[in-house]
């Protein structure tokens, strides 16, 4: 016992023993409120997952991106001519430079200046030289016709920061939820705390009246005994009260760095007053005969997960069916002996020529058609057991959430009875036991009934709180005072 004395005290120092005490903090809802938007740490989860949704939009933009490009080529050959008569040209030496660029509608396009000198075998003709400018266009008119393609994969990229930022916004409101619970867990503790002090209070003015009547030879000793036990244990239940008031408090500074170092106290509040807000709260949320989906952000991302799965699956089945493109180039050049010739022939009078056609390209085998169905039945186990749990834990949340603060609420109200009834009892029992009229087992019988069932009171509305805050977990858009950002105030 004395080792968890030390320890209780041990921790309670460590809370609050070594802050400055002028660097003290008092708590109320709205401040926790305010103090959870700095504090959430899925707030860097958050950020990872926005850079990660920025890097995949870069990397989709990058195919867009204009590029330099240089070719240099040398070829010799040694084949013999289709025409007996003909030269063959090697070696043959050419340089292009141009820039190319991929356009949204899925075309390929590139612009470039050449120049190609060629020189026969027998050396017949002598560094003959082609220059000039060229022009290539390419464009998928099958799968990726008009930008199909890109469109699925810009749109799937569109849902996944869409849902990104709806599950940030979910997992805020369960942090804040999370600290609300815990400032009314500590306000719970401090209504106990008073309500044992109180007791403790009473219970030594009957101690120190048993030892008087002991002296006066008109009591007992096993009286003294019992109401010094009596004492022992309510100072016991204060000594676990302050314990766990400190593991609250610990609690909230790992939560709230904001914390560290202080003081912390509770500010104003009125726990019959939250009560009352809980149940004008139920009052909209029992108008709502079904499940509230207005309320709740859970559906819209399952609704942009599966847009985004549509989305890449469409570009998937790409993948694995025949694509057909078209292309064409054209070119002006000129040509003479050297460089100069050529260029001096490009500038007066260039010729054009030009080339086009079908490139079609079909795939072979199945193993892309079975990867294709595999991420599909992946996709679809996902989605549907995403849908499956939200609709679980919302209609149940939904269904019982009710029908327990009614409960809650009656228990609330027969405790609130029972208090008063016991109070009026414990009253007149301790006015017979003045008179010698009943034993003090009979005193101590009742002071105890009071006591737990003010305890009890004070716990069955910490119930009735955290039912309500709860709710706002899965339906976190619900139209209620309690459900605001400044705590409901």
């Amino acid at each position: 016992m004395f080792r968890i004395v030390i320890a209780i005290l041990l921790l309670s120092i460590s809370i609050v023993g070594f802050a400055d005490p002028s660097n003290s903090i008092m708590l109320d809802e709205s401040s926790i409120t305010e103090m959870s938007k700095k504090a959430n740490p899925s707030s860097q989860a958050f950020l990872a997952k926005q850079k990660q949704t920025e890097m995949a939009e870069a990397q989709f933009e990058t195919q867009y991106q204009s590029e330099f490009f240089t070719d240099l080529a040398y070829s010799k050959s040694n084949t013999i001519p289709a025409v007996l008569q003909a030269p063959t040209f090697s070696p043959t030496e050419s340089i292009a430079l141009g820039m190319r660029k991929n356009l949204p509608l899925g075309m390929q396009t590139s612009l470039s200046i050449f120049s190609s000198q060629q020189t026969t075998s027998n050396n017949s003709v002598v560094r003959s030289n082609s220059s000039g400018i060229r022009a290539s266009v390419s464009m998928d008119i099958w799968n990726n016709l008009l930008g199909r393609l890109n469109n699925f994969q810009s749109s799937s990229l569109a849902y996944q920061k869409q849902r990104a930022l709806i599950r940030h916004s979910v997992d805020q409101k369960m942090f804040e939820i999370g600290l609300r619970k815990l400032y009314w867990s500590l306000v719970s503790n401090e209504e106990q705390l008073k309500m044992t002090k109180q007791i403790l209070k009473t219970a030594v003015k009957q101690s120190s009246e048993a030892r008087r009547r002991l002296n006066a030879s008109i009591g007992t000793r096993a009286d003294v005994a019992k109401f010094a036990a009596r004492v022992s244990g309510h100072n016991a239940t204060i000594t676990a009260l302050n314990y766990q008031k400190a593991a609250i408090i610990l609690n909230l500074k790992k939560l709230l760095p904001e914390l560290n170092g202080k003081n912390v106290s509770l500010g104003k509040y009125d726990y019959d007053a939250m009560i009352t807000k809980v149940l004008t709260c139920t009052k909209t949320i029992k108008a709502q005969k079904s499940v509230p989906w207005d309320y709740t952000q859970y559906d819209e991302m399952v609704a942009l997960l599966e847009n985004q799965f549509n989305q890449d699956s469409l570009l998937d089945n790409s993948k694995n069916s025949a694509d057909l493109r078209v292309f064409a180039d054209g070119e002006y050049s000129g040509r003479g002996n050297e460089y100069s010739g050529a260029i001096e022939e490009f500038q007066d009078e260039p010729r054009f020529a030009y080339a086009v056609g079908l490139a079609l390209t079909v795939p072979v085998g199945n193993e892309k058609e079975r990867a294709v169905e595999a991420t599909k039945a992946y996709r679809n186990a996902l989605i549907n057991s995403q849908r499956s749990e939200l609709m679980a834990a919302a209609e149940s949340r939904h269904s019982q959430m009710l029908p327990m603060v009614d409960l809650l609420y009656q228990a609330v109200i027969a405790r609130e009875k029972s208090g008063a009834d016991l109070q009026v009892a414990t009253k007149e029992t301790q006015k017979m036991y003045a008179q010698a009229r009943v034993s003090l087992d009979s005193v101590i019988l009742e002071e105890n009934a009071l006591f737990a069932n003010r305890i009890e009171e004070i716990a069955t509305k910490k119930l009735v709180i955290d039912e309500l805050l709860d709710y706002f977990q899965i339906f976190n858009q619900t139209p209620c005072a309690l459900n605001n950002t400044n705590g409901g105030k």
